[in-house]
């Protein structure tokens, strides 16, 4: 993937908001720096990267959400982080929760497929808003 422009102010976006955004949130972020197609053209290629999450929401408007990158301890290289990570997410607020390193059951999936990582999203209401 080359480095661009737009690509950094998105990837800059997303690492400075901890917050799940949707596109046109991400417009009102990316101001005059990123055009409409421009941003989803790079949603598209971050997503096909693994370096985002697609989050459906209540509403049925899609949400991204960041999904980072750790060193690979065998060479230095940059890999995805966690390969099972759980995402709590408020559907009230946008609230995220990400739990790293948690056990869950194995999942047995065909002999003939090598997931990459796993994501389990779990939809529901944070503490405050459940109150």
């Amino acid at each position: 993937m080359s480095i661009t422009t737009p690509r950094l102010v998105i990837l800059e976006i997303f690492l400075n908001t901890p917050n799940i955004l949707d596109h046109a949130e991400l417009m009102v972020l990316c101001k005059e720096h990123v055009n409409r197609i421009t941003l989803y053209r790079t949603l598209h290629l971050f997503y096909e990267h693994h370096l985002l999450l697609k989050v459906p929401s209540s509403n049925g408007i899609t949400k991204y959400l960041y999904r980072g990158l750790r060193e690979d301890s065998r060479g230095g290289k940059l890999s995805q982080i966690p390969e099972r990570k759980i995402h709590l997410i408020c559907q009230d607020c946008g609230r995220i929760i990400s739990v790293e390193h948690v056990k869950m059951p194995p999942i047995h999936l065909p002999k003939n497929f090598e997931p990459n990582f796993m994501d389990l999203i779990v939809n529901g209401k944070c503490r405050y808003c459940a109150k």
